[in-house]
């Protein structure tokens, strides 16, 4: 949570992505922590489920932070800056290169359909698990687990709306942004293979929980691939039949015969208590959202065909041309982020003051934001570290006759414990 908290309010676009990898190694870490705990309770398939979850965040993960910082070494490459309040407008020069970067960002996000949607919502599903738990610390633990998840992934997607709009999009805020070219093909090429991938992690979701149970059963005892993907595609076992009969109605049997896949469907039954606790299809979705985009842009276009366009200049509020400082930048964005947890970043300003005589004439504030890690651990214990060696160097200082009432003092302590601790 806090990774993308201060990823929020990076300016730096490589040092944002950093922070950003930090919160997703907490998601990963989160359904580890969920998969051992459900397995030590005598809950394995449980476990099995967050495990799964865990392992497919990582698996994509790898595929669009890899994307991320290959746009990311692409943009300062076509700027020669990775400062977000530099960039501006590159979606229009640079377009093949912008879009594979707005699937990136998409992805990470946890937008529907892509493969990062997929694997944060199986393990939040996860987690809202632990009501068959009967320990209410253990139900306190995993419901502050969940509610810091949905606060991260809702940050998230803010956080990458932000870079797609200010660096993709608006005016170019330097001369280096207005005139960048598009990248050479060595750039954009592995981004459209990693491009892929995140497409390829999201369709293929019910292909991928099979392999990620076969790794997960030896260390939570069960292997929880039929309780995550039914067999739609086979012999159906352990759902009711009306359940099965819905889900085909719905599609879930869509490509059988045709896709090398279990089914399209993930989902969760609880047996007699409930026979589908949830369920998702990343493909369905996909093709219900691309149907219905389609469906506008027809109506869209038959609506243009029959109606005279007419264009005029808007009305700009007294502003004659809107200058590129005027536009959102990522510091702008942030804003609202920055004053919400000011407590949390606890930021120490600098001020710069230059002076014409007696008259001040400019002056600069500049923040400097210390890690909550670094502000709470890291420093008390350097400080104690610095301490303590200040005091051990002042041995090293002093007199001889020092010297030699320690080596008497030591001495004589040596021999008072060994009378006591050998007396006859």
């Amino acid at each position: 949570l806090t990774g993308i908290m201060y990823a929020m309010v990076e300016r730096d676009l490589k040092r944002l992505l950093a922070q950003s990898s930090i919160e997703n190694m907490g998601i990963a870490t989160a359904g580890f922590g969920a998969g051992f705990a459900f397995a030590a309770l005598g809950h394995p398939v449980l476990g099995g489920l967050a495990l799964i979850a865990g392992l497919y965040h990582m698996l994509n993960h790898s595929a669009y932070k890899a994307l991320l910082f290959l746009g990311a070494g692409g943009l300062d490459a076509a700027t020669g800056t990775h400062d977000l309040d530099r960039m501006g407008g590159l979606l229009r020069r640079l377009p093949l290169f912008g879009s594979l970067f707005v699937i990136g960002a998409f992805a990470i996000a946890g937008l529907a359909p892509l493969n990062g949607f997929a694997s944060e919502w199986m393990l939040l599903q996860s987690l809202l698990r632990v009501v068959q738990i009967a320990s209410v610390p253990i139900r306190i633990v995993f419901a502050l687990a969940g509610a810091a998840l949905a606060l991260a992934a809702g940050l998230a997607v803010t956080c990458f709306a932000m870079i797609t709009t200010s660096a993709l999009l608006g005016q170019p805020r330097s001369r280096a942004a207005a005139e960048a070219r598009d990248a050479p093909r060595t750039v954009w090429l592995p981004m459209a293979l990693l491009a892929l991938a995140c497409f390829g992690l999201a369709m293929w979701v019910t292909g991928v929980i099979p392999l990620l149970g076969r790794v997960s059963s030896p260390i939570v005892g069960a292997d929880a691939t039929d309780a995550l993907v039914p067999a739609f595609f086979g012999h159906v076992n352990g759902l009711a039949a009306g359940v099965v009969h819905d889900l085909t109605q719905l599609g879930a049997q869509l490509g059988r015969g045709v896709l090398p896949l279990r089914g399209l469907v993930v989902l969760h039954s609880d047996g007699a208590h409930a026979p589908v606790v949830y369920a998702m299809s990343t493909a369905l979705s996909f093709a219900v959202l691309a149907l219905m985009l389609l469906i506008v842009w027809l109506v869209a276009r038959a609506l243009r065909r029959h109606r005279r366009v007419t264009r005029r200049i808007p009305w700009n509020g007294g502003i004659p041309r809107l200058q590129p400082p005027m536009s959102y930048t990522a510091t702008s964005f942030a804003a609202p982020v920055r004053v919400l947890f000011h407590a949390v970043f606890d930021p120490q300003v600098s001020r710069q003051e230059r002076y014409q005589g007696a008259f001040l004439t400019a002056r600069q504030d500049r923040e400097v934001r210390l890690q909550l890690v670094d502000r709470v651990l890291i420093r008390p214990l350097d400080n104690a570290a610095q301490w303590l060696a200040g005091r051990l160097a002042a041995v090293h200082h002093g007199r001889i006759t020092a010297y030699a009432g320690y080596v008497l003092a030591s001495l004589i302590v040596v021999m008072l414990a060994t009378r006591i601790l050998y007396l006859p």
